[in-house]
């Protein structure tokens, strides 16, 4: 991605990984790479069910963030 940022996420995922998609990281962890950077980020979560232990708060800092479900994967978000 030109001028930009890919994250891959997984549900199960230790708390980082090298956020690729054989790697992926976690989705707190991922959130928070994306809050500290200026530049697009897009953040691809893998299948499955996401747990949210607090409500998520969206801010400007968060204005060029994307979020993508990964081909054939149905991502939930509970919490």
């Amino acid at each position: 991605m030109k001028d930009g940022r890919v994250l891959f996420v997984k549900n199960d995922a230790a708390d980082h990984g090298e956020w690729s998609s054989l790697n992926p990281g976690n989705l707190a962890g991922a959130l928070t790479i994306a809050a500290e950077t200026q530049n697009r980020t897009v953040i691809y979560l893998h299948e499955g069910l996401y747990h949210l232990p607090r409500t998520l708060k969206f801010g400007p800092e968060m204005s060029n963030v994307e979020f993508r479900a990964l081909a054939r994967g149905n991502v939930i978000f509970d919490g």
